[in-house]
């Protein structure tokens, strides 16, 4: 086999993995990371601020469906966060086989934060 036939052929199949991870492993990848910071410059005597960010829902990729949005709810409401920020990414565009979804019941769902 020629150089060239044995590269293309270690192209395809790197191209054949990195798609797979994308579209069936990183989707449905729902990713918590806690830190802790202590400042000095909060108060000794205040409770502890709980801070929840999520983003890059991408809603309406071939692998995350709408109905998801419901666990993603349940496991942010389950961090019992003070204060919670929503980062964006909300909706997609141009995605191979993605299908648009609203933002309305994208609002509905997710008001259910708490």
């Amino acid at each position: 086999m020629d150089i060239t036939r044995r590269a293309f052929l270690g192209l395809s199949a790197l191209a054949a993995v990195t798609g797979g991870y994308s579209f069936f492993i990183e989707p449905s990848w729902l990713d918590i990371k806690k830190y802790k910071i202590h400042t000095a410059k909060w108060p000794k005597t205040a409770k502890t601020l709980r801070i929840a960010f999520a983003s890059d829902f991408h809603f309406g990729c071939p692998s995350v469906r709408l109905e998801e949005a419901a666990h993603i709810v349940e496991k942010i409401n389950a961090l019992n966060a003070d204060i919670i920020f929503l980062g964006g990414d909300f909706l997609i565009s141009g995605v191979l086989l993605g299908k648009y979804v609203a933002p309305a019941p994208i609002a509905e769902i997710l008001s259910g934060l708490h």
